[in-house]
């Protein structure tokens, strides 16, 4: 059995995607368990006997109950993954293939329902399906360029570097995520580069430099 840890007390997991989640986890109640309540936690010892996969949100259920859970899974090699809306990137620890210490909620959910089915069909965990998905790198890359595109040409008639990325939260987050599909591992080294050529740069300058990296982060994905 796969283990969902999640609240819905806002109904979020109804609203906020493009399906409503609620309903269709109903779908797939022979593979995985929803646990959306503290009351429906029967047995910590129960849950990490019988679970193949146990998916958890940073923020519940309570935190001695999260590191029991998170404990006895990562002692006992259980798969792991940790989602929440609070981090930007995926952290995964696949030398042993059972571990994502931290994915964006809604990457999460958008590729649960592909990584069902799949393991439907083949009774496989395969947690790179479920870090990864199908194609969703490159629709966060187009919506980035898009998003940065429009945000640029907003500012081009009074653009200043360190204003539009350092006051601008979106646009610094945009960007790193950029630099992060562009260059994985050496995305900071390559940004601190980015940086320093072009604090002093022109819109221009900085659209058409922007532009070569989302053609190598889409390269990064085969399209």
């Amino acid at each position: 059995m796969i283990y969902l840890f999640d609240d819905n007390d806002s109904q979020q997991m109804s609203n906020n995607y493009a399906i409503n989640f609620i309903v269709e986890l109903e779908k797939h109640t022979l593979f995985i368990k929803h646990i959306d309540s503290v009351k429906k936690i029967d047995s910590i010892e129960l849950i990490n006997k019988t679970a193949k996969l146990i998916c958890i949100h940073d923020s519940f259920p309570t935190t001695d109950d999260k590191a029991k859970i998170v404990a006895k899974a990562l002692r006992d090699t259980i798969p792991l993954v940790i989602f929440s809306g609070g981090v930007d990137f995926t952290i995964t620890k696949f030398e042993n293939e059972n571990y994502i210490k931290a994915i964006k909620k809604d990457r999460f959910y958008h590729n649960l329902i592909n990584f069902l089915e799949q393991y439907k069909l083949d009774n496989v965990i395969n947690l790179q399906k479920l870090a990864y998905g199908e194609n969703y790198e490159i629709e966060r890359i187009n919506i980035i360029k898009d998003r940065l595109a429009k945000s640029l040409f907003c500012s081009s008639f009074n653009f200043n570097y360190l204003h539009f990325f350092d006051t601008q939260e979106q646009n610094f987050k945009d960007l790193w995520k950029l630099f992060y599909f562009a260059f994985n591992d050496s995305a900071e080294d390559e940004m601190t580069l980015f940086e320093e050529k072009s604090e002093k740069e022109t819109v221009k300058y900085i659209y058409a430099e922007i532009n070569l990296i989302i053609k190598k982060a889409i390269l990064n994905y085969g399209k």
